[in-house]
């Protein structure tokens, strides 16, 4: 989560979702909480936000996002338990991390193979497309009069992305069942 207290705008932000671009976007910091999610309700209760937005992409191309962002970011200070899945991706294993997930391990990088964090498309939340993310985000932000600059491709990794057969692709899909159904998608008031 990243909080803007200027104008009370409440960013969640999903792992793989442009959410770095858009931190940096705002141009100022913002105020990132760390917390978990059993203390989400509590703080959004004190802190009140004006307004909350988070991004959906494709958990296909989410997946396929992170496992090439793991490659080009590296084994940067992994605990030993997840070198071995670190490894698997650096070998091109894709199917041993498929395998790993469906038996609901989510390592190395837990957060970036999460599902739904913390029920955000069923929240009060304005959801942007990954898919239209530079449309989306200047309209979101022509709408709520917030200072940001454009979008910014910062985090983008330079690795292709693995190329899953059918069944992979199945089992991604089965993993992030959950995520399937798009949300209500933010459409512009003006």
């Amino acid at each position: 989560m990243a909080y803007d207290f200027a104008t009370g705008t409440l960013f969640l932000h999903v792992a793989k979702n442009a959410g770095t671009a858009i931190q940096i976007s705002r141009g100022t910091p913002w105020c990132n909480p760390h917390i978990n999610h059993a203390f989400r309700d509590e703080w959004l209760k004190k802190v009140k936000p004006e307004r909350m937005f988070a991004v959906y992409r494709d958990p296909v191309e989410r997946f396929q996002s992170a496992y090439s962002y793991v490659l080009w970011k590296g084994c940067q200070a992994l605990p030993e338990e997840h070198i071995q899945d670190y490894q698997s991706i650096v070998e091109g294993n894709v199917q041993t991390l498929i395998n790993r997930m469906l038996n609901g391990y989510m390592s190395p990088f837990p957060v970036l193979w999460s599902q739904r964090l913390w029920g955000i498309w069923e929240s009060d939340v304005d959801v942007l497309r990954f898919s239209h993310i530079d449309e989306d985000y200047a309209a979101y932000v022509k709408d709520h009069n917030l200072p940001c600059r454009p979008l910014q491709r910062i985090n983008a990794s330079t690795y292709p992305k693995p190329a899953l057969t059918k069944t992979q692709m199945e089992q991604v899909k089965s993993i992030y069942s959950q995520d399937l159904i798009p949300p209500t998608f933010y459409v512009s008031q003006i």
